[in-house]
């Protein structure tokens, strides 16, 4: 369900983007051509940037292949229409040519990526599987894993209505605030810290400035994830929400609402106002709950301050 976008380099050529143009991510290929084509360098390279360096074996001869395609391709260009007619059959046998060129290709560029050494963060790494496309996605993932290293903190996957069922009525016992665990419950204190720490420095935070942090690296969480995240602290009274100098109430605000807020980033993410929450002590709830008891008959109160 994580989809990181990446970049591709080859050589010291400038980066082609696929995925989004930010991508912190990349595959950089190293060939025969390269003043860097070395395992010191390949593994300095990786070590500074959050690569996956490939580094091709110096025997690669698919360059000369690139080589003579290249030029059979711009002689096909320049002498288009002086091929017609009478040499249409020397026009056809070249584009033939560059046809299989194209094709073998490809076949000594796999041979050169299942040859290859291949490095993340300045250590070489070892493949499963021989095949040049699936030595590139474990390499890709083994890099994902390192850069976004917190990451597995998010354990289950929020959907809309997982995130609409976190504001319903009981449900803040589910996020039991004295450190028992619940499902992403470091995702939901690296994100409490964060937002204790923002307090301190600028006091309201929006959800926008969440959605950057947490998206990117190390985390790489999704908005949902940060949706279902920001529910969690709400219904542990960690923090407290506000729209236009509205505060929103796990009482009485509907949970569709809150799950609008928190979902429909386009619309609400500058709007969404952040604040840590203190919450009461233990002694304070304690205290309440002895005179709703005494004073008003209430038995049995449990759950959050605010719905003490």
């Amino acid at each position: 369900r994580y989809n990181f976008g990446f970049y591709v380099s080859v050589d010291e050529a400038g980066r082609s983007q696929t995925g989004t143009s930010t991508a912190p991510i990349g595959i950089h290929i190293l060939t025969p051509y390269s003043s860097n084509n070395s395992a010191d360098k390949a593994q300095q390279l990786s070590r500074e940037n959050m690569e996956l360096v490939i580094l091709l074996p110096p025997e690669s001869n698919f360059l000369e292949e690139i080589r003579q395609s290249m030029q059979i391709d711009k002689y096909l260009r320049k002498n288009d229409q002086e091929l017609n007619g009478i040499y249409e059959g020397i026009k056809h046998a070249k584009q033939e040519e560059l046809s299989n060129r194209k094709k073998n290709i490809i076949t000594l560029l796999q041979k050169a990526v299942e040859d290859a050494d291949l490095f993340i963060m300045g250590d070489p790494i070892a493949t499963s599987s021989h095949a040049a496309a699936d030595r590139i996605n474990e390499g890709m993932n083994k890099l994902v894993q390192t850069v976004y290293n917190k990451l597995s903190y998010m354990t289950t996957e929020p959907t809309v209505q997982t995130i609409r069922a976190v504001f319903q009525r009981g449900n803040e016992l589910s996020f039991d605030s004295k450190g028992d665990s619940y499902a992403n419950k470091n995702a939901v204190d690296e994100a409490n810290r964060y937002i204790y720490n923002e307090s301190l420095k600028v006091g309201r935070i929006t959800e926008h400035s969440v959605i950057d942090t947490f998206t990117t690296v190390p985390y790489g969480f999704t908005e949902l994830d940060i949706g279902w995240i920001l529910g969690a602290l709400f219904m542990q009274g960690k923090i407290s929400l506000s729209i236009n100098s509205r505060v929103l109430s796990a009482l009485d605000t509907p949970a569709d609402e809150i799950t609008d807020y928190l979902t429909k980033l386009k619309e609400y993410g500058d709007k969404l106002v952040i604040e840590k929450k203190e919450k009461a002590s233990e002694k304070t709830l304690k205290v309440v709950r002895d005179v709703l008891r005494d004073a008003f008959g209430v038995q049995d109160v449990t759950g959050e301050d605010e719905f003490i």
